[in-house]
């Protein structure tokens, strides 16, 4: 049995939580604080917040989505972070190459210590390279060892739930390490961050739309 293959099957999901602890662990570990993670989850809700009844039926996520990204390159460019994009995957990535993060729609578990989260969406090629690298930073090392070498890719997971009139999200910052039929299954490190208003349910997230259908041109007569 490999060294990857026994560390795999002994271990278990560590839950960080409470702010003190949340806030020593982002310190030690990723170099990015719990204000940045939840302001740029905070941003991309304020850019869903946008859509309408009107809007196509992926413009509440899309908009979440990149507002949430661009709001940690727009923090943490200027602390040397770099905007990357591996294989396709949108990161901002510490100026040691150690650590990025992406930003992702989680499931209902998404910021709940008892929860069991994943992304809300199927991942593809590029999320199984990162958690292969993932995988590979924890191999030969103990969980509280950062002697990695390889870059480890933390998921900011966020979901949007309903209170009465108010619009709520929970957020968490944590690291897969593997993945199923396109679903992150297995997390090393879960750093819970909390849940925040976001403002009042009169936002609109549009219903699917089915595709439009588009005319077939006809031929114009010459003559």
């Amino acid at each position: 049995m490999s060294n990857l293959e026994f560390f795999r099957e002994v271990l278990a999901t560590t839950v960080i939580d409470g702010p003190d602890d949340v806030d020593a662990f982002l310190s030690a570990r990723i170099g990015a604080s719990a204000a940045v993670l939840q302001v740029a989850v905070e941003h991309g809700a304020a850019d869903a917040s946008l859509v309408t009844a009107h809007s196509a039926a992926s413009s509440y996520g899309w908009r979440m989505y990149d507002g949430t990204l661009t709001s940690l390159r727009d923090q943490l460019v200027p602390l040397g972070w770099l905007p990357s994009r591996p294989g396709g995957l949108e990161v901002v990535k510490r100026k040691d190459k150690l650590v990025q993060i992406t930003p992702a729609m989680g499931t209902d578990g998404t910021g709940l210590r008892g929860g069991h989260p994943t992304c809300k969406h199927e991942r593809g090629a590029s999320t199984e390279a990162a958690i292969g690298d993932n995988q590979s930073s924890f191999a030969d090392l103990a969980p509280d060892d950062i002697g990695w070498t390889s870059t480890q890719t933390w998921w900011l997971l966020y979901n949007v739930l309903v209170q009465g009139e108010d619009r709520l999200v929970r957020s968490e910052l944590s690291l897969p390490l593997q993945v199923k039929n396109g679903r992150i299954t297995e997390w090393g490190y879960r750093v819970l961050l909390g849940e925040r208003s976001i403002g009042s349910t009169a936002v609109t997230i549009p219903a699917p739309a089915p595709e439009p259908a588009i005319p077939a041109l006809r031929r114009r007569t010459v003559g």
